[in-house]
């Protein structure tokens, strides 16, 4: 039993040896994979070994890293803070989900639709759910981007449509327990047909929707 102990522990500190003793650039690569799939594993990387701590820790690993196992709701003190310190560090290094995070608390919380900068970082790396909150904005106040944020609302599938509700939804009751911004709900498409749905009438739909928990 006891040789069959130490000759597993051998072939483990062979791995280990060996996966230290690829490239770094590759490793790099292969770390910020695991953070782009699973919080959990990230963690588990890092307390594996001081060298894959270190690769770990690079900037680009915490831009990938996925926040989905961090939630949004209210934890105890001690939590708040470690929570808080880890996505202010994914932020600065440009990670788009914790920008939209920031972004969206920021402008509800403080309903001034000119505090669009975090939201527009997120949205410029492509982070569809930052596009669509900065389109929304937009359509109701009407500003001068509106027709092309009228289509994008209008060429969005209707499952992206929901998923980008419901997470506007799941962070503004997370975080802002009365989210108020936008002003008085706008009507786009004025022609009522049964049979036919223009872009107007799809972004009108989608408008409905997000009246319902934003007023």
């Amino acid at each position: 039993m006891g040789r069959k102990n130490k000759k597993s522990s051998k072939m483990t500190m062979s791995k280990k040896n060996y996966i230290e003793s690829l490239p770094r650039e590759l490793l790099i690569g292969i770390v910020e994979m695991i953070a782009s799939y699973s919080l959990k594993d990230l963690v588990r990387v890092k307390l594996s070994s001081r060298v894959l701590n270190e690769v770990a820790n690079e900037p680009s690993v915490y831009q990938k890293v996925i926040l989905l196992r961090i939630p949004i709701f209210i934890w105890p003190c001690s939590v708040v803070r470690r929570c808080t310190s880890f996505l202010e560090m994914c932020r600065a290094l440009g990670n788009l989900e914790a920008l939209y995070r920031k972004g969206v608390c920021d402008i509800f919380k403080r309903s001034d639709s000119n505090e669009l900068g975090i939201l527009s970082q997120a949205a410029n790396g492509g982070h569809i759910g930052a596009s669509y909150v900065l389109a929304i904005i937009s359509i109701f106040n009407g500003s001068e981007s509106m027709r092309e944020d009228i289509m994008f609302i209008a060429n969005m599938t209707p499952l992206k449509l929901r998923r980008c509700r419901e997470k506007l939804l799941y962070t503004l009751y997370g975080w802002v327990p009365e989210p108020h911004l936008l002003g008085e709900r706008p009507i786009y498409c004025t022609v009522q047909s049964l049979h036919f749905r223009c872009e107007l009438c799809r972004c009108d739909l989608e408008i409905d929707e997000v009246v319902k928990f934003l007023y």
